[in-house]
């Protein structure tokens, strides 16, 4: 049966579905060892500035970055917020993450993506939080930097903290973007770059150079990250793609 969530039905399965991937996720990331390689200085910044800053990390690497940024970011203080569609997904994301205390913005960066942008903005302005704005999301292609998360950036001035992450053994899922969920005991390595300020002022021209350098950024992160995990630094495997037995059996 389809869940659908503006049902019911739908959304007492939907809670049930987000209380048991909650827990799920909670006890697996309890077994993990995470260790920052490069850049712990910049989450230091982060932490130690009263302005909210835009989170950006890939979309495979979801699984990773939600314990971290909860463990990190939530409970040293900090809010976080998350976009979430208004689709079965959507819903089952709001349902994982609102208990944890993260503040979920409701809305498609496809389908009313000015709706997305200007919650996404109020989150950011009003409430202080830092939003998560995954630049490959939410359908891809992998790897490909859209440059919505520079609008965010331009209108409410807020820097961009790139964050990369990588671990030496893990499932990966049959998605859009083979979605990589570390094993039991895994070793997550985490790598950020540089506080990125986008200026408010572009012309096409710098929208796109500012969108490649960013781009850019983050795959040199993933690469950091990706040889700590002793993991070959091939970033973007087409779905379907064959890993190699040792990075998702």
């Amino acid at each position: 049966m389809r869940l659908r969530p503006d049902t019911r039905a739908g959304r007492l399965a939907l809670g049930v579905a987000g209380w048991v991937l909650r827990r799920a996720i909670g006890l697996l990331s309890r077994t993990w060892s995470t260790r920052i390689v490069d850049g712990a200085v910049h989450l230091e910044a982060v932490l130690a500035r009263p302005e909210p800053v835009i989170l950006t990390f890939w979309h495979n690497r979801a699984v990773m970055a939600t314990p971290f940024l909860k463990a990190r970011l939530h409970d040293a203080g900090s809010t976080v917020a998350v976009l979430a569609s208004a689709s079965r997904d959507g819903e089952l994301a709001t349902r994982t993450l609102r208990p944890w205390g993260v503040h979920v913005v409701r809305g498609s960066a496809t389908r009313g993506g000015r709706e997305a942008l200007w919650g996404t903005y109020r989150a950011l302005r009003k409430l202080g939080a830092s939003p998560v704005v995954i630049p490959d999301g939410p359908q891809g292609p992998p790897y490909v930097y859209k440059a919505g998360v520079l609008h965010l950036a331009r209108l409410s001035r807020a820097p961009i903290l790139p964050l990369a992450f990588a671990c030496d053994r893990y499932w990966s899922i049959g998605s859009w973007d083979r979605l990589m969920v570390p094993r039991p005991f895994a070793r997550v390595f985490v790598a950020l770059a540089p506080l990125q300020r986008i200026p408010r002022e572009l012309d096409d021209d710098d929208v796109e150079a500012a969108r490649v350098r960013q781009e850019t950024l983050l795959n040199e992160a993933s690469r950091t990250a990706e040889t700590a995990a002793g993991i070959p630094a091939s970033l973007a495997p087409p779905p379907g793609a064959d890993e190699g037995p040792d990075l998702a059996p």
